[in-house]
Formats: C-alpha cells, structure tokens, sequence
C-alpha cells in the first residue's frame, strides 16, 4: 500500500517537472520565433520605432535566454553599437541564431551551421525575364 503511494507520488511529480520543462521550452520558442524578426530588422533596417520594440525583445530575451545564447546575443547587440570592435555583425548574428536552434532543439541531430543560416533578410529583386 506504502509502494503504492510513494510510486504515485513520485510520478506526480516527475510528470509536473517534465510538464514544466515542455512548457518553458515552448515559451522559449515563442519568445525567440517573436524576438529573432526584431533584432534582424534592428540591424538591417534600424529606426526610432524598431529601436524601441528592439530593447523591450530584449529584457524579454534575458529572461528566457540560455547562457550560451544569452552571451552570444550580447556579442551581437554589442557589434550593433561597436562595429569597429567586431569583424562582421552578421557572423555574430548567425552564430546566436544558430545556438537559439540548438536551445529549442530535442534532438542534437537537428544541427546546423553559422555558415549555412544565411538568407534572414533578403530583399527581392525582380530579375526573373519573361
């Protein structure tokens, strides 16, 4: 009977555990899929408007952020500000994307590359001849 109980207890809680990492993984995905669009169009087109939405993603970001992806969006933003310091804002960029993926990922498997995360902005030009 004692068994009983303790098996049903120990499940409880291990289903409320698992239940809340399934949750702030979704809220972490929702936050960096609603973020990720702001800091790309801070960067290639900033303005007094997006200026304002960028650093409220921001403190939002901060809080659901890995340490890994909290650093490398740091290194990021501070290239916005410093460009002279940084080689190139949009390696940084790439790399802070690509460590969002892996932060939001299940499986290790799903891995991709900074090189290979390169079209998020492109403005389209019509080339195409009829």
């Amino acid at each position: 009977m004692i068994a009983k109980v303790i098996i049903l207890i120990i499940g409880a809680l291990l289903g409320y555990f698992f239940g809340h990492i399934r949750d702030f993984r979704e809220k972490k995905q929702k936050v960096y899929s609603e973020t990720l669009p702001i800091i790309i169009r801070a960067l290639f087109h900033p303005n007094k408007e997006i200026e304002k939405i960028f650093n409220e993603s921001i403190v939002i970001l901060w809080l659901y952020a890995n340490k890994k992806v909290a650093r490398k969006l740091e290194k990021a933003i501070s290239s916005f500000h410093h460009p002279e310091r940084y080689e190139n804002t949009v390696e940084l960029l790439q790399e802070t994307i690509v460590e969002m993926r892996k932060d939001i990922q299940i499986s290790p498997l799903q891995k991709l590359k900074p090189k290979e995360v390169n079209h998020f902005y492109t403005t389209f030009i019509n080339s195409i001849k009829k």
